[in-house]
């Protein structure tokens, strides 16, 4: 028998790693005998299923609904002045049962999965937005007796809860994902380390400039210098770096062709020892990197249109004019055009300015 602490436990488990969602589901179906349970959120307002996981059955049950039944819920539809936050609600409470056998929705979805009692949890009702735990039985079995429904009004509030750190975190993870593309978008050379001391994130401009490993190198211990002083200063000013000492020079790293890398290494703060993420944040700034930066980002610093942003990319590659009319199938007198556009747009005089401009928009940082 699953103890009210395990589903507890699970419940939040499933909020920080939502993977672990249909292990909570099932854990949920054995603890009220339910032959299937699902959990989905629907807005009201156009019917649109957001969000299922379901145990028992088949999960293209949940695909099902959302195409052809999330519109012709009759229970939601009867229900809506019943289905507040918390309400625990069987069927003969929103609807007379012989008025829900007779429905499209029963006879073609419930039968259709061999399904028939059903006990439902009003795990949130905010706006337009219902949040529902159901527990379905077949018609082979007895209708739920008091025992799941006083098991779920005592975990209705940790599901409450357990939903509402999942938006949050949900809403962090997004911001973090947008960040980050930012950042690979934006050319920057930047590395993340861990606590450990272990590399966690790499921008695409990084990843360019330690697959050269002609003078840094990502390895399963972190980043690293080739050469060995340079790479025991380096490991030194990380240290420093993570524990919050004093601030950190700028790092000259040696290369084996080339001027020199610049590395500049911080400390990340932390909320409290134990926080996961990112301990440290690396600086990489080489002068012979020329990281296009992304088109849409030039659209967006500069007002480009596509065409100019395309331009640009091949100028800063190192192409001139006429390759990029030649590689684009546009006369030169067009892309002449363009480039003086370019020049207005981003107030400079010549294609030395624009490039020296743009590189510093790529790296993020002056020579």
């Amino acid at each position: 028998m699953t103890s009210f602490a395990s589903l507890r436990k699970a419940m939040y488990e499933a909020a920080l790693i939502p993977s672990a969602a249909p292990a909570l589901m099932e854990k949920l179906r054995v603890a009220t005998q339910a032959d299937v349970v699902a959990f989905h959120a629907q807005d009201l307002r156009d019917n649109i299923s957001t969000t299922g996981v379901v145990a028992g059955i088949d999960p293209l049950v949940m695909q099902t609904y959302e195409q052809h039944f999330a519109g012709d819920n009759i229970l939601f539809e009867r229900g809506k002045p019943l289905l507040v936050s918390g309400a625990i609600k069987c069927v003969g409470e929103i609807l007379p049962e012989r008025e829900f056998h007779a429905s499209r929705y029963y006879n073609e979805l419930f039968r259709a999965f061999d399904l028939h009692h059903c006990l439902g949890a009003c795990v949130l009702r905010e706006s337009s937005i219902l949040s529902v735990l159901s527990l379905l039985r077949s018609h082979r079995h007895n209708d739920f007796d008091d025992a799941p429904r006083r098991l779920l009004q005592r975990l209705t509030p940790h599901l409450q809860r357990a939903v509402l750190v999942r938006r949050e975190l949900g809403v962090r993870d997004l911001a973090t994902v947008a960040a980050w593309e930012a950042l690979e978008q934006s050319g920057l050379a930047l590395v993340t380390l861990d606590a450990a001391g272990r590399a966690t994130l790499v921008t695409g401009a990084a990843r360019l400039l330690c697959d050269r490993a002609d003078g840094l190198r990502v390895t399963i211990d972190g980043l690293r210098a080739v050469d060995t002083a340079a790479d025991c200063a380096l490991q030194r000013a990380q240290a420093l770096a993570r524990f919050g000492d004093a601030p950190i020079p700028i790092l000259t790293v040696p290369r084996s062709t080339g001027k020199p890398y610049r590395v500049l290494v911080v400390g990340v703060g932390r909320v409290d020892a134990i926080e996961s993420g990112p301990s440290v944040l690396v600086m990489i700034r080489a002068p012979d990197l020329h990281v296009s930066p992304h088109a849409g980002l030039l659209r967006e610093l500069f007002g480009l249109t596509a065409a100019e942003a395309r331009l640009v990319n091949t100028l800063v590659g190192g192409d001139g004019l006429q390759d990029h009319a030649s590689r684009s199938g546009t006369r030169i007198q067009t892309a002449r055009s363009q480039l003086r556009s370019v020049f207005d747009k981003t107030d400079t005089e010549s294609q030395a300015d624009l490039c020296r401009l743009i590189g510093r928009a790529a790296i993020g940082a002056a020579d």
